[in-house]
């Protein structure tokens, strides 16, 4: 079966590597709270935009975000994100290497297989069993186990709470999506 291709390149997985780790190493929870805040900020800023958030995750090293925006440049995106997380630091080095990576997710499979690998991160390094665990993730936001934040900025593509049982058997599981059987519903917003 072919892949259809989305009309726009909407959906984007941004992931890199911290320039110094040690800023992040120290307290992740106060640095999740201001990469929640950074995340919040910017759609202040852009509300004429349509941008959205669909999935974070961040761990000492490096971070992930699956978003999507049809008017807004991704890598200025990015940089916004960068320069409100070094406020937050208050450094005025950079944070993120460089190239910002930030890829196009072209097909469905593509922002199905981001978004799993961005949940089974923490699993794959051995620091959690379960995707559900990892508290510096917008799943533990999802199912409304972060009691320190009131704010939670993503939109969850899968619709992970309506279907809870049969998602998180697909998260935890070591298959592709495709490889995996649920009721997945294709008009969900996505443009193919």
């Amino acid at each position: 079966m072919k892949q259809q291709k989305f009309k726009r390149h909407r959906f984007f997985h941004f992931t890199t590597q911290f320039v110094n780790p040690n800023w992040f190493e120290t307290n992740l929870c106060k640095n999740w709270l201001d990469f929640l805040y950074s995340l919040e900020q910017i759609q202040k800023q852009r509300q004429d935009e349509d941008i959205v958030w669909h999935s974070g995750l961040l761990m000492s090293n490096h971070i992930h975000l699956l978003f999507s925006t049809q008017s807004y440049n991704e890598h200025s995106l990015v940089l916004d994100l960068e320069s409100s997380l070094k406020k937050q630091l208050g450094t005025r080095a950079n944070l993120f290497q460089r190239p910002l990576p930030c890829e196009p997710l072209q097909h469905l499979e593509h922002l199905k297989a981001a978004y799993k690998y961005i949940y089974r991160n923490p699993v794959e390094a051995g620091i959690v069993r379960k995707v559900e665990d990892y508290t510096f993730s917008s799943l533990y936001l999802l199912l409304n186990k972060d009691r320190p934040s009131r704010f939670n900025p993503f939109l969850d593509p899968f619709q992970v709470i309506q279907n809870l049982p049969s998602r998180l058997r697909w998260l935890n599981s070591e298959s592709t999506y495709s490889q995996f059987s649920f009721d997945f519903q294709e008009d969900q917003g996505f443009r193919f």
